[in-house]
């Protein structure tokens, strides 16, 4: 099977928290927050292929490669990075036909 198609995705916020202990064994933290500098709204394109072979009337396994690349910037328009992110998967699966 072949499978393709656009992800919308929603960017609210971003929020790390940091917390650490230095040599003299004092403890420290930091929040790292980015809101505003950020698009709400992501778009992907996604494209899929695989197969799936039926074991008996039962069961069966599927296996499928996946590609994901981001059409527009994480970042909005004014800023100085350009962030688009892509991904390749590989998926395996067992079904069973109840």
């Amino acid at each position: 099977y072949s499978a393709c198609g656009l992800v919308p995705a929603i960017f609210s916020s971003f929020l790390q928290k940091q917390e650490w202990t230095n040599a003299l064994g004092s403890e420290n933290s930091q929040d790292i927050s980015i809101q505003d500098d950020c698009n709400s709204f992501i778009i992907s394109f996604q494209a899929d292929l695989g197969f799936h072979y039926h074991i008996n009337q039962q069961f069966g396994i599927q296996l499928s490669a996946q590609y994901r690349k981001q059409l527009n910037n994480t970042y909005k328009n004014f800023e100085n990075y350009i962030h688009k992110a892509f991904a390749l998967g590989l998926n395996f699966s067992l079904s069973y036909r109840f």
